[in-house]
């Protein structure tokens, strides 16, 4: 399981997790302290982003990402999830990012073993187009109008 962010200037390094990202401490250890803080601290810094409200996560309802623990954690850092509808389309953009890297990493490259997957799918991930996020972010408003 691999997780990323990005924001409409910058993306975040991808996290590639082991067998128990999918439990709660795994998600708050493997994704948010090492992929998600540390993002949002260079976003920060970089003044990319002026203070702790002008961020919100955008994530499913998965319920990794709505146990109490994790919750408790974001709230500890101040970070503010976007609230997503329960059975709503998918509109987070980190999806077309994915499907994206699935067609660069298939295109170019054929993986016979998970180390190697491991560094097709990093390698996509850093040759995203930087302008395909803005793109992605500025997008949003209209796929939200055209679903309402």
């Amino acid at each position: 399981m691999v997780w990323a962010g990005f924001c409409n200037i910058k993306q975040s390094p991808l996290v590639i997790m082991g067998p128990n990202a999918c439990q709660t401490q795994g998600l708050i250890n493997n994704v948010y302290s090492i992929g998600l803080l540390p993002f949002y601290n260079y976003l920060q810094q970089q003044q990319q982003v002026p203070q702790r409200q002008a961020f919100t996560l955008c994530e499913d309802n998965a319920p990794v990402h709505t146990s109490l623990l994790s919750c408790q954690w974001k709230d500890s850092q101040g970070i503010f999830k976007f609230k997503w509808p329960s059975n709503s389309p998918n509109l987070n953009p980190i999806e077309n990012a994915w499907k994206k890297m699935k067609v660069i990493v298939h295109e170019r490259f054929h993986p016979k073993s998970l180390p190697k997957l491991q560094i097709l799918v990093q390698a996509a991930w850093n040759d995203m187009p930087k302008d395909y996020f803005r793109a992605s972010i500025q997008s949003m408003a209209n796929q939200m109008k055209a679903v309402i």
